[in-house]
């Protein structure tokens, strides 16, 4: 017996055709036909103790298309199991001497809500210091993983907003301030970490992304932007708004946000009594990261200690299949997934996730 929804609104509710298929994905990865292990994968990847939603946002990413929906579906709950990403909220933040590094070299923060009620993530881009990052070690994998655990936090930030308004709101509102940016941060390193970031958004956090505004953009972010841009698909580009400074920009932010949430440098209201975002003032934390720091730091308190070991290194790319194994077959899918496939050796043989196949089709398109 599949899993039901608990009863709430949705900022964007499905339309009777997708409320059909999503009921076909339900029986897919939950029915009484499902195998075992395939269901506890999908539970594990279900947000905010809602199914529903959670396969709604892979059918609208493949255009309502109910195969293509169950593939990838099926791919990221695979993905997540053998990445670690399904345990990432237990393990605790990266370790403080990076995590500082990160949020000075950074400058980011949680702020508060959209007029949607979409949770509100502002960073300052245009001050991203690579050369720090460079000089202190900070891996592709640490920035890589440092935002796995963003994103696994903003579900959390989804629930706890369901459970205070009785409305699902499972999408973000992402403020990139690029003001300051220049050609000597258009380094192959960021974008290598752009692209590794969009690729893990884009297949396993689909239809999160809310709006993102990208202010204050000057003539090096074109460049920059030319190279990006064809990472995206089309739904991620339709919801990006560049805006230059000025009064338009102004306006346009204040018709999403309200004044009380967007800080005075981008032309709100909100004067944080610590800063806004994390940075020297505040020791380069804000209220909402400490908060984020002590949801996992207590999470990672509550785990047994036999559990609590770090995951697997992070990635988006499977193995090669086997000459026994085709796609879409009723076989046992082996996937071992090394973080970047620059950085480090593959996990050893042990480290391998083998789960029955789902038999979507052989002959949909991933």
């Amino acid at each position: 017996m599949e899993p039901s929804s608990s009863q709430c609104s949705y900022l964007h509710p499905p339309t009777s055709h997708e409320q059909v298929q999503v009921e076909r994905m339900k029986v897919h990865f939950f029915g009484v036909d499902t195998p075992p292990e395939v269901r506890t994968l999908a539970e594990r990847a279900v947000v905010a103790s809602d199914p529903d939603r959670t396969l709604l946002r892979f059918l609208r990413a493949r255009q309502g298309h109910f195969e293509k929906a169950c593939k990838m579906f099926d791919a990221c709950i695979r993905w997540r199991e053998s990445s670690g990403v399904n345990n990432i909220l237990n393990e605790g933040l990266l370790e403080p001497s990076k995590l500082r590094v990160i949020r000075e070299a950074m400058p980011h923060s949680f702020h508060g809500v959209d007029k949607a009620g979409r949770p509100l993530f502002v960073q300052h881009s245009g001050r991203i210091n690579l050369k720090m990052l460079e000089k202190e070690k900070i891996s592709l994998s640490d920035t890589v993983r440092f935002h796995l655990q963003l994103m696994e936090y903003q579900n959390v930030l989804f629930a706890q907003g369901k459970a205070r308004t009785g409305v699902l709101v499972d999408t973000i509102t992402v403020v990139h301030d690029l003001k300051g940016l220049g050609l000597s941060q258009l380094k192959p390193l960021a974008y290598q970490t752009l692209k590794a970031m969009a690729d893990i958004d884009q297949k396993h956090y689909p239809e999160t992304l809310g709006s993102m505004f990208m202010v204050n953009a000057p003539w090096a972010f074109w460049a920059a932007w030319k190279v990006i841009s064809p990472w995206l698909n089309k739904r991620t580009l339709e919801k990006i708004h560049i805006l230059k400074e000025g009064p338009e920009q102004t306006r346009e932010l204040l018709a999403h946000i309200d004044p009380a949430h967007l800080p005075v440098s981008l032309g709100g209201a909100c004067t944080c009594a610590n800063g806004c975002l994390c940075d020297v003032v505040n020791d380069f934390t804000t209220q909402a990261m400490q908060d984020m720091q002590e949801f996992f730091e207590t999470r990672k308190q509550q785990q047994p200690q036999a559990s609590a070991q770090p995951s697997q290194p992070l990635s988006d790319q499977p193995q090669p299949l086997t000459s026994s194994q085709t796609p879409g077959t009723d076989v046992a899918a082996s996937v071992k997934m090394p973080l970047v496939e620059n950085e480090g050796a593959a996990p050893a043989a042990a480290d391998t996730l083998s789960v029955p196949a789902l038999n979507v089709s052989q002959t949909v398109e991933p």
